[in-house]
């Protein structure tokens, strides 16, 4: 999902984002009703990861606010939409962390909307399978009716395999070799 309306604050490096959208199938045939997200597991450990801790398996960010304590995962069953709020990574005064740096990294590319996707990881628990509908381009999926929310996750490509490779077929993007950052991501 791509988080455009994403809420920045700077000060206490956090965005709050939405991170599932239950009024349409998503890019891979799913669709999620957010209602059957059970965020109990996730409560006791509230890690938001980068692309699902693919390459970075240490979190980037925590959806508790750090003073408070508050879980910061929003599930608004009207709007068919769930949020978090994440509050990123910051090492304390005088040191110098190479992840601290990546996270402070992270943070400004998505502030200024370079990084704009957004994931869950999830185990399903209760859902069947949808059809797809070639001629509106949607693959089979799943309607995931119930959810067990593992991690939300910041990315820049989305879980579609398909997409995924087609980038990597391409060899070139604008023109130039593709970064080995996008490869790996």
């Amino acid at each position: 999902m791509q988080f455009s309306e994403s809420t920045v604050n700077e000060s206490e490096m956090s965005i709050h984002f939405p991170f599932a959208d239950g009024s349409r199938r998503d890019s891979v045939g799913d669709l999620l009703e957010v209602t059957g997200i059970d965020t109990s597991r996730h409560r006791r450990n509230p890690v938001v990861l980068f692309d699902h801790g693919k390459t970075v398996a240490i979190p980037v960010a925590q959806a508790e606010d750090p003073k408070t304590r508050e879980y910061t995962i929003t599930i608004d069953g009207v709007a068919k939409q769930a949020w978090c709020k994440a509050f990123f990574y910051q090492a304390d005064e005088g040191k110098d962390y190479d992840h601290a740096k990546f996270c402070d990294q992270l943070f400004d590319m998505v502030a200024k909307k370079y990084v704009r996707g957004s994931s869950i990881g999830y185990v399903t628990t209760q859902g069947y399978p949808l059809a797809g509908d070639p001629t509106k381009g949607i693959p089979q999926g799943m309607h995931l009716q119930k959810v067990l929310l593992l991690e939300a996750s910041i990315v820049i490509m989305p879980a579609n395999q398909d997409t995924i490779l087609k980038m990597l077929s391409l060899h070139r993007v604008c023109g130039k070799p593709m970064s080995h950052v996008l490869v790996k991501s």
